[in-house]
């Protein structure tokens, strides 16, 4: 009865290698739970683009955006709210702690004057945050944009004399 105690039998080979198994498991459990493949850290999840005028050309924003996570970011895709919001996105993927820019385009000729609050969607490979949601806001304006550089007006030299008394020469 001693020697059965002090010799492992079948059951207790058993039991090891069920304990074995089972901590292998939590421990890779454990281990994978803790650890964030790929995440996409937006500058911001609004671009305000202020005044944007009917006539003018589509306003532009630039989106900066960081990969956080320790493996590649892959965006793949990009749904927006209104035919108006156009998105160009880096088609190729980015390395861990590597920066990008989004550019986002906002088309003003065909929307109504007033404040507008848009949205778009970007589609990434991440584990933790696969869809972020990103707000676009501003207010249409009629009419064109003033041009950037007034016109110059034609200055009519005159003498000191004329400046003081008021006289045109």
């Amino acid at each position: 009865m001693v020697r059965e105690l002090l010799l492992p039998g079948k059951t207790t080979y058993l039991m090891r290698r069920f304990f074995f198994v089972a901590i292998t498991l939590l421990l890779t459990l454990f281990s994978a739970v803790g650890q964030v493949k790929s995440d996409i850290l937006l500058d911001t999840t609004q671009c305000w683009f202020g005044d944007v005028y009917k006539q003018g050309k589509p306003a532009s924003y630039k989106l900066g955006f960081t990969n956080t996570g320790s493996e590649k970011l892959l965006i793949y895709k990009c749904t927006t709210q209104c035919p108006c919001i156009r998105v160009v996105y880096p088609k190729d993927p980015l390395s861990p702690g590597e920066s990008g820019v989004i550019m986002v385009y906002y088309d003003a000729s065909h929307q109504h004057a007033g404040d507008f609050r848009k949205h778009f969607t970007l589609s990434t490979n991440s584990q933790a945050s696969p869809h972020k949601k990103v707000m676009v806001r501003g207010r249409v304006v009629e009419g064109s944009p003033e041009p950037a550089v007034p016109a110059a007006k034609e200055v009519k030299k005159r003498g000191f004399l004329s400046r003081l008394f008021g006289k045109g020469s």
